[in-house]
């Protein structure tokens, strides 16, 4: 029988490897997405443009022409809800589909607003797992941040310790507030160099 002899060098090149080998693959493999998305199809993935389109959606009471995102495969399925603190009523209603899909619904604008393109109304039926989320920020220019927890919509199986972040933005400003914003911002950097 031979002997291999192994000097203390070896042992610890093996070792370092190993810890790099198990600190390195989780982080390639794990980080979960992040996906952005508006009711006009803006979207960006990672920071990668990632634009909407107009899909029938094939999910429960599934409304023609909604405006849909693609996804990874193999999320869950399910409605997450955004309500408007102010008014207690449903605004927008976010749907993952099976086919790798996540379709925005948005109410039917009111009378004189200028209409968003998902805004075409709710689905008819529930996808469950269904969750219920408060938008945040004013009026005009609001949305939420959503992490999924265990099983809920949008939830990645696959990946349990790193879960995707939806950034959602329910409202985006009217051109015209945009506008005035930045006249606004001119208005007070002209003051400031009068000042100086």
């Amino acid at each position: 029988m031979k002997c291999v002899r192994i000097n203390r060098l070896s042992v610890t090149a093996i070792l370092a490897a190993i810890v790099c080998v198990l600190l390195i693959i989780p982080r390639a493999h794990g980080q979960g997405f992040t996906l952005q998305i508006d009711e006009n199809g803006n979207g960006l993935l990672n920071g990668a443009d990632h634009p909407g389109f107009l899909q029938d959606d094939p999910g429960p009471g599934g409304l023609a022409n909604a405006l849909t995102y693609t996804t990874p495969a193999g999320l869950v399925a399910g409605d997450l809800y955004l309500d408007e603190p102010d008014t207690l009523t449903v605004s927008d209603l976010i749907r993952w589909n099976n086919n790798a899909t996540l379709v925005f619904y948005s109410e039917i604008p009111e009378m004189g607003e200028n209409p968003d393109i998902a805004d075409i109304g709710l689905a008819m039926t529930q996808y469950p797992p269904v969750a219920l989320v408060w938008e945040e920020g004013s009026e005009g220019n609001n949305g939420y941040t959503y992490i999924p927890s265990p099983g809920g919509p949008g939830y990645d199986p696959s990946n349990p310790d790193h879960q995707p972040t939806y950034i959602i933005i329910s409202d985006i400003p009217e051109p015209g507030t945009v506008a005035l914003v930045g006249l606004s911002l001119v208005g007070f950097l002209a003051v400031i160099r009068h000042r100086k």
